[in-house]
């Protein structure tokens, strides 16, 4: 199913870690915004967040909570028609 037919030019991906990185390894990011709390959770089960290498083009603080958004560098205009091939 390609989603550049269908009109669709831009998709937001919210998941876990493991569909977060599966995205980021493959190359099919444009931009990420990485939410970090001034809250720590500690749980023994808790995992690191997927941490994407790019260019930082901002950081804006949100009450307590600090977004940073990162652009990718190598990526930054793949086309989104690439996503159907994509195995996630």
């Amino acid at each position: 199913h390609n989603l550049k037919v269908e009109g669709i030019n831009s998709l937001l991906v919210e998941g876990g870690a493991s569909l977060i990185n599966s995205f980021i390894q493959q190359n099919l990011w444009d931009e990420a915004r990485i939410f970090t709390s001034s809250k720590a959770i500690n749980h023994p089960k808790s995992i690191d967040a997927p941490n994407p290498e790019g260019r930082l083009t901002g950081t804006h603080q949100i009450g307590d909570n600090i977004l940073t958004v990162i652009k990718n560098p190598i990526n930054a205009k793949k086309s989104i028609d690439t996503l159907h091939q994509a195995k996630i």
